[in-house]
């Protein structure tokens, strides 16, 4: 497939630019550039070839190989080795596999392996706190993780 790469425009940019400010991400003088990877799927990047930011239907997270950058605005959760696989190919995050929770901030959650690796992005489910309090039950739905069809067209376009 053959994706069109844009540059954002300036409103398109300022915004983009204040979300991701203190990450280290954009320099100064850096072009932020956008692609429709779907019809619901936008990906953000930084001089057409450090992918940042991902907008899908309604939810708005980083780009998995840098979402440690943007710890400060996500809540994080730290998996067992069994979650960890598991949810790192798009499983769902069920709260047997939850050891530890940070604070809870943020549209998103950073979903970490033991080694405090980021293996996931996803969003709290509904209901969650009663789930993890109860030890039962999906407390994060997976967004983006490595192998997911953000990651494949990525590899695609940027080769």
């Amino acid at each position: 497939m053959n994706y069109i790469i844009h540059p954002l425009s300036k409103k398109e940019s300022k915004s983009l630019i204040t979300l991701i400010e203190g990450s280290g991400l954009a320099e100064p003088g850096s072009t932020l550039w956008a692609t429709r990877l779907d019809k619901h799927t936008t990906l953000y990047l930084v001089d057409k070839t450090r992918p940042i930011w991902v907008e899908a239907s309604s939810h708005r997270f980083p780009y998995i190989s840098v979402a440690d950058r943007f710890a400060r605005m996500a809540s994080e959760v730290w998996v067992d080795q069994g979650a960890a696989a598991k949810v790192s190919v798009g499983a769902d995050l069920m709260s047997p596999g939850v050891v530890k929770v940070g604070e809870f901030r943020g549209e998103f959650v950073l979903v970490r392996d033991p080694g405090n690796a980021v293996v996931a992005v996803g969003r709290w489910c509904d209901g969650f706190r009663e789930m993890l309090s109860q030890r039962h039950g999906k407390v994060v739905l997976n967004l983006h993780h490595p192998e997911d069809r953000i990651v494949q067209a990525v590899k695609q376009m940027l080769g």
